[in-house]
């Protein structure tokens, strides 16, 4: 049979490496408060003056935002394009870091942090959507973890250097250059991802549609939300860490950045592998490993290479294992609306880590909090590992056991 060249399908062509990446890269502000999260609590507490519990508040607003914003596109995705969201997210994102820029006191500086979050969810929330309905979504969004990782370990590397001149001002510049960013790239929005939804929503077998039921969606969202409360809650004072253990400030940087970057090879074999071994025994592996890397932080060893070799192991394991969770909503929802309320429990959970960790930390320490994540993603994979396992007996490339 010859291929078919016809304007339709060439058109629809659009599920190529270079226009998901652009895709991608539009969708990062929401994201980027979380790839800074450490640095920015580091400098809420030096610069201005702020305990822990006060400076997780401030975090967990700017994160909530986040969240609300991806809220606003799963409720008005039927009727605005997906570029007009990234316009109207950039500006009042800009906007509300403006404000920012001149404010110092917690409850203020909270308030602005939420509006400045809604519009950097919305941002992301229009790039995810576009990715969630491509034909192999894991692939996308371990791409999109993928370039997360990358750019936090760049500007955990970098933004110290600004910080000692500007303070938390340059946090605020950062995320206004990535919201202008995505205005810059926005267009490719426009273009459909490569999958025909409504072939996509007929071939699948009425079998299949037994998963697309609400308890397989309420466990995929809990389970997701499991992951990111414990994973965000432990990135937000992994730099309070390594000062408890005396380790100098140049050789924190230095760690947290090398450990960003373990992030971008556990993110990319989701990219090369997709599901070829199904999602069961990839989440079961990816939080096996977490927890192994949250458990050497309770060694109080006070060694770089222990810290090093814990951030390494943590974040490659969190790009590795979520795309895979995010993989299993998007097949419970093949219109993309339950992937984006999905990224929007994402963000909920990565608000409410740093909030619940700042007061268990203040009231029992640092070990009762990474006790607290180990047994919340152990909880992740109790609930998830259902879904994934009859996604994979269902999937001609996904496995039936582990």
């Amino acid at each position: 049979m010859l291929p078919d060249t016809s304007a339709h399908a060439v058109g629809k062509n659009h599920n190529s490496f270079v226009t998901t990446l652009t895709v991608v890269i539009a969708g990062l502000p929401g994201l980027i408060p979380l790839a800074v999260l450490p640095s920015f609590v580091g400098n809420l507490v030096d610069e201005l003056g702020f305990g822990a519990e006060t400076a997780g508040i401030v975090v967990s607003a700017n994160l909530l935002g986040n969240a609300l914003g991806i809220l606003v596109v799963a409720q008005l995705l039927r009727h605005i394009s997906l570029r007009k969201f990234v316009l109207v997210g950039a500006v009042i994102e800009i906007l509300a870091d403006v404000i920012s820029w001149q404010l110092d006191s917690a409850v203020a500086l909270s308030s602005i942090r939420i509006v400045s979050g809604v519009g950097g969810g919305i941002i992301t929330a229009a790039a995810y959507n576009w990715l969630s309905r491509q034909a192999d979504p894991d692939r996308g969004f371990g791409l999109l973890i993928c370039l997360q990782f990358a750019v936090s370990a760049a500007l955990l590397y970098l933004l110290p250097s600004f910080t000692g001149e500007h303070g938390v001002s340059a946090f605020y510049a950062t995320f206004i250059l990535f919201a202008l960013l995505s205005v810059a790239v926005s267009a490719v929005l426009k273009q459909r991802p490569d999958d025909d939804l409504a072939a996509r929503t007929a071939s699948t077998s009425k079998h299949q549609r037994v998963l697309l039921d609400k308890p397989a969606i309420a466990r995929a969202l809990f389970a997701i939300a499991l992951f990111e409360v414990a994973a965000s809650g432990v990135w937000a004072f992994i730099e309070r860490i390594g000062t408890v253990w005396e380790l100098s400030p140049g050789m924190i940087n230095t760690v947290l950045s090398i450990g960003a970057l373990a992030g971008i090879p556990g993110a990319l074999l989701v990219v090369v592998f997709t599901i070829r071994w199904g999602r069961a025994r990839p989440i079961t592996i990816g939080v096996t490993v977490t927890v192994i890397g949250l458990l050497l932080l309770l060694l109080d060893a006070s060694y770089a290479w222990v810290y090093a070799v814990s951030m390494i192991l943590f974040n490659g394991a969190w790009s590795y294992t979520i795309p895979y969770i995010q993989g299993a909503q998007a097949q419970l929802d093949p219109t993309g609306r339950i992937a984006v309320f999905g990224m929007f429990v994402v963000l909920l959970a990565i608000s409410i880590g740093p909030f619940v960790f700042g007061f268990v930390i203040g009231d029992r320490g640092y070990h009762a909090a990474i006790l607290l994540a180990c047994g919340l993603l152990v909880s992740c994979v109790a609930v998830i590992l259902g879904v994934a396992r009859s996604q994979d007996r269902l999937s001609n490339r996904g496995t039936v056991s582990l």
